[in-house]
């Protein structure tokens, strides 16, 4: 299951509120922001290891649409899932 903000603030024993406000102030990033960026790379990864399509890759780490995910691939990557599997592709998969 795909992890949240709020699974990583009960581990921690803070409130979500705290945990972004201090996440975003030592990193410069939003911790939702840095969350949606692992789950890409991870399903990018995932993609990369086999046969997996793109809609299971997707709903592997968390993205139960996969219109929305090839958005936010989109905007993480700056390309569409196929787009970049065919880019690593052809560079010897590389991400």
């Amino acid at each position: 299951r795909a992890i949240y903000a709020a699974d990583i603030a009960e581990k921690l024993h803070v409130s979500e509120a705290h945990l972004s406000r201090t996440f975003k102030a030592d990193l410069q990033i939003g911790i939702t922001e840095c969350i949606t960026y692992v789950r890409i790379y991870s399903a990018a990864i995932t993609l990369l290891e086999g046969d997996t399509h793109i809609k299971d890759a997707a709903a592997k780490h968390g993205f139960a649409d996969p219109k929305y995910f090839n958005k936010v691939f989109k905007k993480v990557t700056g390309k569409t899932p196929t787009e970049w599997l065919q880019e690593r592709a052809n560079e010897g998969n590389q991400i």
